[in-house]
This record gives structure tokens, sequence and C-alpha cells, in this order.
């Protein structure tokens, strides 16, 4: 068990923060809405891998499948991966007594890339794969606005291990 004086508010911010960002990441990556088309009788939307259309889902077909939402795609899973290693990091930190610095440090590494991919992600997204759909009438979805905030959640998580980290180094 963590010792109660060992557990910083920044500390505990920043779990909160890594879990609802994660989570939020997540969902955002692996919800269809990343790009929608709302039609008079009908709505589409689309996702890394599926496009749904009324609620009839199908894999994405080949003419909205580019090197771009590839890439988007591999840039999102990194981002889970680096948030989901920082929480592991984070929760290392608080079973060792030895190397809690170490582990401060790494989260907030991960975190940073793992907000880094995240943007990334979102940059790729929005100035490549939207701008191919935007003369279609497609517009951005709450996949993508929920990835912006986790991601920006797990970017903040970053800074708060990282003020921990900080404390943590001028106390050894």
């Amino acid at each position: 068990m963590p010792d109660v004086d060992d557990v910083t508010m920044s500390t505990c911010l920043a779990l909160i923060s890594l879990c609802t960002g994660t989570v939020l990441h997540i969902t955002g990556t692996a919800t269809p809405g990343w790009s929608m088309l709302h039609g008079a009788n009908n709505s589409t939307l689309l996702g890394f891998w599926i496009l749904c259309d009324n609620f009839m889902c199908q894999s994405l077909p080949e003419q909205f499948y580019s090197v771009y939402v590839q890439v988007c795609s591999v840039l999102a899973i990194l981002g889970f991966v680096f948030s989901f290693l920082a929480l592991v990091m984070a929760g290392l930190r608080m079973r060792s007594k030895q190397s809690r610095c170490l582990f401060t440090s790494l989260a907030a590494g991960s975190c940073f890339m793992a907000a880094v991919f995240v943007s990334v992600c979102l940059l790729v997204w929005g100035l490549f794969v939207q701008e191919k759909l935007k003369p279609e009438g497609y517009t951005l979805g709450y996949s993508f606005i929920l990835s912006i905030a986790g991601g920006c959640l797990i970017g903040i998580s970053g800074v708060f291990l990282a003020a921990g980290g900080r404390m943590c180094s001028r106390a050894a």
C-alpha cells in the first residue's frame, strides 16, 4: 500500500486526469465518428476502420481508405499504448519507495509521448483526411472531439507528474 504522505495533490490530479484522458481517447479511437455527414434522412459516420450509414456499419470502403487514415490509426494506437504505459508507471510509482523518482519521470515522459502521438494524429486527420472529405460535406465528429479532450487531459497529467517529479528530485 502507498503511504498517504507520499501521495501528493499533483499525483492525485495526474492520476484522475490520466485515467479520464485515456478513457476519452480510447472511446474516440474506437468509435466511428471522426468525420460526419448529415443528410435530410440519413447520417454517415466515418472512423479509422469503419463507415456507418444509418446505423448500418461496414468496413471502410476503398474510396475513404488512404495512407493518412492508416497513419492516424497507428498514431492513435500509439497514444493509447503510451497512456497505458503512463498508468502502469504511475501505479509502480505508488508502490515503490526506492524508485519513486524514476517511475514518476517515466510516467510523465509517457504522458508527454502519448499527448504528442494523439496531437499528431489529430493534426493529420484535420489537415489531410478532413480536407479531402470537406467538399463532400463532411464535418469533424464527436470521436475527433473525444480524442482532443483525451489528449489534452493526458498532457495535463504529464505536467502534474513532472511537477511531482521535480519535488521528488528536490527531496533527494
